[in-house]
C-alpha cells in the first residue's frame, strides 16, 4: 500500500499524533508507546498508511519517520514480524537449530513472543523494538517499561526450570554499531537485564531497518553507563 507523506505536528497521547497532510491536520494512530522524542520532532517528515478499516477512530496510521538519509519504522509490532521472517529464512545463526515456531505463548498469565522447539530442547524468546540511537549506540528502553521488566523476570524463571531463554533487541536503524541498556531512562530494567544475563539469559541485538536486508548482529555491552 502506498504511503502518504506528511509533517509531524504533535503527539496527542501515547497512541495518537497530529500530522499535517497537504495543509490539513489529521489525527493518526501511532502504534508505539515509546517516547520517540529524538524521532518525532515538530515538522519531521513522516509517512502515513490509510487505515483501510471502516469505522476506525483514526483513518491513518503513522508508519515511518525520515531521519537524516534513512527512514525509521514507528510500528513497534514490526520488530516481531522482522524477527519471525529472519528466523524462518534461517538468517539468525543463534536460532538455526530450531524448526518449530509458536507465537504469543502464555506463561504465568503473560505472553512471551516466541517459543521455539528443536533437537536440543526449547527456547523462549522475547523481542523488543529499539529505535533510539545516540552516537551509534542503540539504547533500550526510551521510556520506563514495567512490561519489559516482567518479561525479563519470567524468562529468568523459565531458565531456572531448565529452558533456554533469550531477549532479542531488533534495532530498526542502520546507524547503530553497539547496543546498551538505557541506564539513564530506566535503571531498573537495565540492572534486571544484567542480572538476567548472569542467570543465563541470552541477550542479542540485531540491526535490521529493512525487511529486504539480512539482520546484522551487533555487540551488546551490559556494563553500567550513563550517557
Amino acid at each position: 500500500m502506498k504511503l502518504v507523506k506528511g509533517r509531524f505536528k504533535k503527539r496527542l497521547n501515547r497512541f495518537a499524533a497530529l500530522v499535517n497532510v497537504e495543509g490539513v491536520e489529521v489525527e493518526c494512530h501511532l502504534p508505539n508507546p515509546g517516547r520517540l522524542l529524538e524521532l518525532l520532532q515538530p515538522e519531521a517528515e513522516v509517512y502515513l498508511e490509510p487505515a483501510g478499516k471502516i469505522g476506525r477512530k483514526t483513518m491513518w496510521t503513522l508508519k515511518t519517520v525520515r531521519l537524516k538519509n534513512f527512514s525509521v519504522p514507528l510500528d513497534a509490532r514490526e520488530a516481531n514480524r522482522l524477527f519471525r521472517k529472519a528466523l524462518l529464512q534461517g538468517t539468525l545463526p543463534e536460532f538455526s537449530a530450531y524448526r518449530e515456531v509458536k507465537e504469543e505463548v502464555k506463561v504465568k498469565g503473560r505472553r512471551i513472543d516466541f517459543l521455539l522447539h528443536g533437537p536440543f530442547g526449547r527456547c523462549f524468546v522475547e523481542v523488543k523494538s529499539c529505535t533510539l540511537v545516540m552516537g551509534e549506540v542503540a539504547l533500550f528502553p526510551d521510556a520506563p517499561t514495567r512490561r519489559g521488566l516482567k518479561h525479563l523476570n519470567i524468562l529468568v524463571e523459565l531458565i531456572r526450570r531448565g529452558s533456554r531463554a533469550a531477549v532479542v533487541f531488533m534495532v530498526q536503524r542502520p546507524d547503530a554499531q553497539l547496543f546498551k541498556p538505557n541506564d539513564l531512562t530506566d535503571p531498573k530494567f537495565a540492572n534486571t537485564l544484567r542480572a538476567a544475563a548472569q542467570a543465563g539469559l541470552n541477550v542479542y541485538a540485531y540491526k535490521l531497518a529493512d525487511e529486504r536486508e539480512k539482520p546484522v548482529r551487533i555487540p551488546v555491552n551490559l556494563k553500567e553507563s550513563l550517557l
